[in-house]
């Protein structure tokens, strides 16, 4: 959170637990990862989304090159790709979530043999 500005860290803080939740599941993150965390947690999560910066591909890279587009439609297509880059970062976050977890427990059952 300390990347954020003061306002965006205070709106962070202000908002409420469920809010935290609503925002991230927008943002594509599974509904089910989240129930299980804290408040600090969240914000933390939260504040790591909007530090990261969208990445778009240029529309050259797509495949699409000498197409007269208009600007709408370009900016769609710049959208979309965002959106399903953004999609698969938070898929890639949420199985390192569950991977973590899954060690965690393992470490937890092993001390419990011990």
């Amino acid at each position: 959170m300390d990347q954020l500005s003061a306002q965006q860290q205070q709106d962070i803080k202000k908002a409420s637990t469920d809010r935290l939740r609503e925002y991230l599941i927008k943002a594509g993150y599974a509904e089910d990862i989240f129930l299980a965390y804290d408040r600090n947690a969240l914000m933390e999560a939260y504040a790591q989304l909007l530090v990261t910066p969208p990445t778009v591909e240029p529309w050259g890279a797509t495949g699409v090159v000498g197409l007269d587009m208009p600007e709408q439609a370009d900016k769609g297509q710049a959208e979309e790709s965002e959106l399903d880059l953004r999609k698969r970062e938070l898929a890639l976050r949420e199985r390192e979530i569950r991977l973590r977890e899954k060690e965690l427990d393992d470490q937890r059952e092993e001390r419990e043999r011990q």
